[in-house]
């Protein structure tokens, strides 16, 4: 048979046969080290077991906690050192500790893209959000400045039903976070920590409200003085954010379109993002739409 490393290519299993060496740490590693984390699927039980030897092998390949023996995907300390070495850990841990808010802090700390492994609405949790250091725009200097001297980027990502991101949506965070062109730039992503801000309907583009303050049916008191954006309607909150990116010396939009998982060839916006894409052409600011790549043995949720 073949597998698919994590390189992207495909070996024959014959080439991560250790049988004759199953108990040997050393040489398991080397394998693990040389074909990923997929080389445990062949190791004796006994090394599924043992601890250090796994914390070992996740620091070459955070998948190698895939084939670890269940108990230990359930073993909070156990999954507390190993989020701590690498956040991607946290993929393969039981869904109770995906759920679990220190767990998630520790991963998102080293690792900001985990955060599209948590459970439990913790990627819309603000201190969670704010460790992982992916939409925070109150950390930086620029927020400072008066609009002219800013940099302001406005981003327009795919939520699935219940507010909950996307994993391509973090993942597009996390390098947008990264790259250094972005270094200088407020960042700007809707509030999806505090769901009492929106409505029933917040995603029909039927809904009323345009972001405006005629359209809005938020109290008018929030609407006065600084945005209170935890408050008020999503749409007004993010008009105000276009609007402001349009006003800064450089301010744009970026919309992430994903690959539709039903047809892999396809891609698709979200029942919001076409309400952003609206409410940014209204306002006049430039968008820039970056397509997920399409993998080219199917959808992979990962790619």
């Amino acid at each position: 048979g073949v597998t698919k490393p994590r390189a992207g290519c495909y070996i024959y299993t014959k080439d991560l046969d250790i049988s004759s060496s199953q108990k040997d740490k050393e040489f398991v590693l080397k394998k693990v080290e040389e074909y990923g984390g997929q080389a445990l699927k062949f190791a004796h039980d006994a090394l599924k077991r043992d601890k250090n030897f796994l914390l070992n092998a996740m620091k070459l390949d955070s998948d190698a906690l895939q084939y670890a023996h269940i108990s230990l995907k359930k073993d909070r300390d156990f999954i507390s050192l190993a989020v701590e070495g690498n956040g991607r850990c946290l993929k393969y841990a039981s869904d109770d500790l995906k759920q679990d808010r220190d767990i998630v802090l520790k991963a998102v700390n080293n690792t900001p893209s985990s955060l599209q492994y948590s459970l439990g609405g913790l990627d819309r949790d603000e201190e969670v959000l704010k460790v992982s250091n992916l939409w925070n725009t109150d950390c930086d200097e620029m927020s400072e400045l008066p609009l002219l001297y800013q940099s302001r980027v406005v981003m327009s990502t795919c939520f699935a039903l219940g507010g909950d991101s996307t994993p391509q949506a973090i993942i597009f965070g996390a390098l947008i976070r990264e790259h250094p062109f972005f270094a200088s730039f407020l960042i700007y992503h809707p509030s999806v920590w505090n769901i009492r801000t929106w409505d029933k309907k917040w995603t029909k583009n039927g809904h009323s409200p345009r972001g405006t303050f005629d359209t809005c049916l938020k109290k008018e008191d929030l609407k006065e003085g600084q945005l209170k954006e935890e408050e008020s309607h999503w749409r007004y909150s993010y008009r105000c954010q276009l609007e402001n990116a349009l006003k800064a010396k450089i301010g744009f939009v970026i919309q992430l379109v994903e690959v539709d998982k039903d047809h892999p060839e396809c891609h698709m916006l979200g029942d919001g993002q076409f309400i952003e894409l609206e409410l940014a052409s209204k306002v006049g600011i430039k968008i820039f739409q970056v397509f997920q790549p399409v993998d080219v043995d199917g959808w992979d949720e990962n790619y």
